[in-house]
């Protein structure tokens, strides 16, 4: 049964365990930081956010650091860490399938080698599955798979142009879809074909998201080429030309391990990591320069939790957050949030 909290209330951030691949070897304490040290707020919130619990239980189990996305009127959880208890951080091919986000079906297993860190996409109405890495191996993939019903999986690709790649981005933007890993910038119209534009687009990075808005591509945070945490902005039209964004005032703090996702007219960047601390916020823009920190308050009961290594989905006209990673563990809980 659904529980909806007041607009007033912390978003429960609710999820797994600490998680280890590409983070810090930090042996300190997480820490749980919702940014309120590193930016001022105003005294009231500029918009109205309803947080709803859609589920406290799913089927799937705890999960973390899956690839997701909605296909043929389901939403989509493919690899990533999946489990009902320790150990937390095996790897996964499993595929699951929701009709409503909230209860799932187990689609099939074992049909493509355990990953997390990779990519999955709708390309020519077929959910496209590009490279990522297992720790447990330990092996790194340049691979490409397809499906149209995640129940067999087509190997396209096993060696693929643009080499190994993960915790890469894949991201469409007029007809072409750009993969982003390291500096590097490649292209393509079928999701097969696979052209470089540049290797020199911005400091080198992966662990970033991407996000279209307004016709061009985002690059946001992430980890650069030495492992530190950043919180640059980086904007193109076409994928080979990219310019910084110079934000007003502070946005965001430096981390990893974040969403970031375009809903009513807004870009969202919800929680992530810097280290040994998880964030509990969320930050919200409508131009890419002007940011904003939603002002949450803690729970009555204090339980409020960072979260990293989460997915955020728009579904339902709402943000939808699957699973993560907080500072006790893993977590089978999913959560909405609806602009009022």
């Amino acid at each position: 049964m659904k529980t909806i909290t007041s607009i007033k209330q912390y978003l429960l951030l609710f999820f797994l365990g600490t998680f280890l691949i590409g983070c810090s070897s930090d042996d300190e304490p997480l820490v749980i930081a919702d940014d309120e040290e590193e930016m001022e707020l105003g005294d009231t919130n500029e918009i109205s956010l309803l947080f709803t619990t859609e589920t406290e239980e799913d089927q799937i189990g705890q999960f973390a650091n899956n690839a997701m996305v909605e296909y043929d009127g389901s939403v989509w959880a493919v690899g990533g860490y999946i489990g009902s208890g320790p150990p937390y951080f095996i790897s996964t091919n499993q595929v699951w399938r929701s009709e409503n986000g909230a209860n799932w079906l187990s689609v099939s297993t074992d049909q493509f080698p355990a990953r997390v860190g990779h990519t999955l996409n709708v390309i020519d109405d077929k959910m496209f599955m590009i490279g990522g890495r297992n720790n447990d191996t330990p092996e790194d993939f340049g691979d490409i798979w397809s499906s149209t019903d995640g129940l067999t999986w087509v190997l396209e690709n096993n060696a693929s142009i643009f080499g190994e790649v993960y915790y890469h981005t894949v991201t469409e933007l007029n007809g072409r879809w750009y993969l982003i890993f390291g500096s590097s910038v490649w292209s393509s119209a079928n999701g097969l074909d696979w052209t470089l534009e540049t290797n020199e687009a911005f400091p080198n990075r992966n662990f970033h998201k991407t996000i279209v808005f307004n016709n061009e591509l985002f690059v946001i945070g992430g980890l650069d080429e030495f492992g530190s945490r950043v919180n640059d902005i980086w904007r193109s039209t076409d994928g080979i030309n990219w310019t910084q964004v110079s934000p007003t005032g502070t946005p965001f703090t430096p981390r990893n391990f974040h969403t970031v996702t375009a809903y009513n007219g807004k870009i969202w960047v919800i929680g992530g990591r810097n280290g040994t601390v998880i964030y509990r916020d969320i930050y919200y823009s409508s131009d890419m320069i002007h940011w904003t920190q939603y002002e949450l308050e803690p729970d009555s009961d204090g339980t409020s939790d960072g979260l990293y290594a989460h997915s955020t989905l728009l579904y339902n006209d709402a943000l939808w957050i699957f699973g993560g990673y907080n500072s006790v563990g893993a977590s089978s809980k999913i959560s909405s949030i609806k602009e009022e």
